[in-house]
């Protein structure tokens, strides 16, 4: 959605698109290993404070920043990968951050579309992320729920769902673009 939305958007000078990430991960995605999927996410982390800070420098009110995931991502691959102990160091370390973030897009799924998805053969790096797994997919599912939780207990959170299931790609893109031009304050 973050590629179709930035096709939409490429001429126009008014909009920022971030990468999720600003360089290559010395650690495997989605490792089995604790230790390792903690190390992979504070360098996740890591990498979404560095977008954080150029968009800070970046920033205006003319500005729409999109950025491909939410540093609150993090805390869901957390809550799915690592022990509760790091969960906990790395929700902390994420709540000291002050996020240029106006509004968080959630496309939302269930576990069979998600599946469903995953399996249409999109995604390269599937089975090297173990992202085929059923019981690894809901852990991420429950993260991000858990996740919401746990931020908005300590900080305002403009979550907007966008229902994704059984959408076209076109339509959640309509959707998607009304919602953040809505956010902007302008007419759809």
């Amino acid at each position: 959605m973050y590629n179709s939305l930035r096709a939409l958007y490429r001429k126009d000078s008014r909009w920022l698109f971030m990468p999720e990430r600003m360089g290559r991960s010395p650690f495997p995605f989605g490792s089995k290993d604790p230790q390792v999927a903690f190390r992979a996410e504070i360098w996740y982390l890591r990498q979404m404070i560095k977008r954080n800070e150029l968009i800070r420098n970046r920033c205006d009110n003319d500005l729409t920043v999109v950025c491909d995931r939410s540093p609150i991502c993090v805390l869901a691959y957390s809550h799915a990968l690592c022990s509760p102990d790091d969960y906990k160091i790395i929700r902390d370390l994420y709540l000291d951050v002050k996020w240029e973030e106006n509004a968080v897009f959630y496309l939302e799924m269930n576990l069979e579309s998600t599946l469903a998805r995953l399996m249409s053969g999109r995604r390269r790096n599937l089975q090297k992320w173990n992202e085929g797994e059923q019981d690894y997919i809901l852990r991420v599912l429950e993260g991000y729920e858990k996740a919401f939780k746990d931020v908005k207990q300590n900080r305002p959170l403009n979550l907007i769902r966008i229902p994704n299931g059984n959408a076209r790609p076109s339509e959640t893109i309509q959707q998607l673009n009304k919602e953040i031009l809505r956010t902007r304050g302008e007419n759809t």
